[in-house]
């Protein structure tokens, strides 16, 4: 008697607040990254946001500020560290001269080793523009 109490309290009361925790943790991810972006955007600065972790294999979101730059364009990026093992990939917002670019791969060199970055081009291929 006592175990299907336990077990029917536990179905009805605790994993049903178990999920909805979940949930609120991730809205709060959510909105936290937004409001960064948005502030980086407000600032008229460039930012990078790393989507996927390659080796962890896990959805980032991780938002790295660089450089106020002018005219700035979107792109899509990879990192990789000199044994060509990807770690990184994202989106991040570049200059005319790839400044940001270059401030993007010093960030990762000193975060995790990387030593190449390779950005999208229009034909959806990855390519070195910074050596």
């Amino acid at each position: 008697m006592i175990k299907r109490y336990t077990d029917y309290v536990t179905e009805k009361l605790i994993q049903p607040q178990e999920d909805l925790l979940e949930t609120i943790k991730g809205v709060i991810k959510k909105v936290k990254k937004e409001l960064v972006v948005k502030e980086a955007k407000e600032e008229k600065g460039g930012y990078a946001v790393i989507t996927t972790d390659h080796l962890d294999g896990e959805y980032k979101d991780k938002v790295i500020k660089l450089p106020e730059n002018e005219n700035l364009t979107r792109k899509r990026f990879k990192l990789y560290d000199d044994d060509n093992e990807l770690y990184y990939s994202g989106y991040f917002y570049d200059d005319e001269s790839c400044d940001n670019q270059d401030e993007l791969l010093s960030w990762a060199m000193n975060d995790s080793g990387c030593t190449l970055i390779k950005v999208a081009v229009g034909n959806g291929a990855f390519e070195v523009e910074i050596g």
